[in-house]
């Protein structure tokens, strides 16, 4: 089977896990009505939306660890509805769930499996996030790109910066790293070199 998503789409998606990744209640309710899904409390509750989305792409674990997370996430639910009923607040229910969500849902949900019975742990969220902020980079006409990846080393520890900005310049060129980078060595409180 295969899915073709629209432009609009996948900006879409890569706007979700990096507001999911970044706790970005606002972004995330932007990213989510760009998808054309709606609920009936997401207005009124979006941390509600936030906490699913990252219980929805956290870490894959253990079968024990992720029914444990599972049953934990659900019975946090339970006592929200709960709450809600006795605040009189309407039930919280799907209003709108576009198509191709549902098939994001079902191959986050393999890959958890195949992870599970792998018994594989992946940053699932960062994983997503990182190739994400990647996706949204790309989306940036090229002469508004950063013209250098960092200014030239100097300084007594300039052979280790060098070393470091190569290495960066090298996972940036293939796509490995994308949006800012920063990267530093201490020693004993001191920077011995910054990149």
């Amino acid at each position: 089977m295969t899915v073709r998503l629209t432009e609009s789409q996948r900006l879409g998606y890569a706007r979700l896990a990096v507001a999911a990744h970044e706790m970005d209640v606002a972004a995330l309710r932007s990213a989510v009505t760009s998808l054309g899904l709606v609920n009936s409390q997401s207005g009124d509750m979006p941390d509600r939306d936030l906490a699913f989305w990252r219980f929805f792409m956290r870490d894959t674990a253990p079968r024990e660890q992720a029914q444990a997370e599972t049953k934990g996430f659900f019975k946090e639910r339970s006592a929200q509805r709960k709450q809600d009923k006795s605040a009189g607040r309407t039930e919280r229910v799907n209003v709108q769930i576009p198509s191709d969500l549902i098939f994001f849902w079902r191959v986050i949900g393999l890959l958890r499996g195949l992870c599970t019975s792998l018994a594989a742990t992946v940053p699932l969220m960062e994983l997503l996030a990182a190739r994400a902020k990647i996706a949204l980079a790309a989306t940036f006409p090229q002469p508004q790109h950063a013209l250098r990846l960092s200014p030239p080393p100097t300084g007594s520890h300039s052979h280790l910066a060098s070393r470091l900005h190569a290495i960066a310049c090298r996972l940036a060129a293939s796509n490995e790293i994308g949006g800012g980078v920063s990267i530093a060595v201490v020693r004993d409180g001191k920077t011995l070199a910054a990149v």
